[in-house]
C-alpha cells in the first residue's frame, strides 16, 4: 500500500481511472436520465448516452476519436477548459409523427465526455472534424513539451 502511495499519479493516469470507474458505474446502474417526464404521456425522455472513444498519443499530437452514429455536425461541439477536452452532442429521436412503436432500442439522447489532457497540448492547435458517425480530434503538443535533439559539438 506505502508503494501505491508513493507513486506520482499524472492527469492522463487519473482521467483513465476515471472513465474506467465511469463504466463500471453505468454497468452496473444503468446510464443516468436526467429531464425523465412520465411514460403516460408519451413524452420522449432525454437520457445521457455514453460515447465509445479511442484516445491515443503519436508523436507530437494527441487524437481522439469518438463514435456519435447517428448525430449531425450542428449538433456537437467540441471545447477546451481547465485542461479538459469536452465533447458534447445530441442524438434527436426521428420524428415520425403520430405511430404506435413496437419496439425500440435505438436510444436518442446527450453525449457528454470530459477527456483530462493537461496543459502540455496547445489549445489552440485543435481540429475536429465528424465523418460518418466518428468524431476525429487532434491537439499539437506545445513545443516547449516535445522532446528536442540536441546536437552534440
Amino acid at each position: 500500500m506505502s508503494r501505491f502511495l508513493n507513486c506520482a499519479l499524472s492527469p492522463e493516469s487519473l482521467a483513465v481511472v476515471g472513465r474506467e470507474l465511469d463504466g463500471m458505474f453505468e454497468q452496473l446502474f444503468g446510464a443516468p436520465q436526467t429531464n425523465a417526464k412520465s411514460a403516460e404521456n408519451g413524452a420522449e425522455s432525454e437520457r445521457h448516452l455514453r460515447a465509445a472513444a479511442h484516445i491515443w498519443e503519436k508523436d507530437d499530437q494527441l487524437h481522439v476519436h469518438v463514435e456519435l452514429p447517428g448525430v449531425k455536425k450542428e449538433d456537437v461541439s467540441v471545447t477546451f477548459q481547465n485542461g479538459s477536452l469536452v465533447v458534447s452532442a445530441t442524438k434527436h429521436s426521428p420524428d415520425l409523427g403520430e405511430h404506435k412503436t413496437w419496439h425500440n432500442t435505438i436510444a436518442s439522447g446527450v453525449y457528454k465526455h470530459r477527456i483530462a489532457i493537461g496543459d502540455k497540448f496547445n489549445a489552440d492547435s485543435i481540429e475536429a472534424a465528424l465523418n460518418d458517425g466518428v468524431l476525429k480530434i487532434s491537439v499539437q503538443k506545445k513545443p516547449e513539451v516535445q522532446p528536442r535533439r540536441v546536437e552534440i559539438q
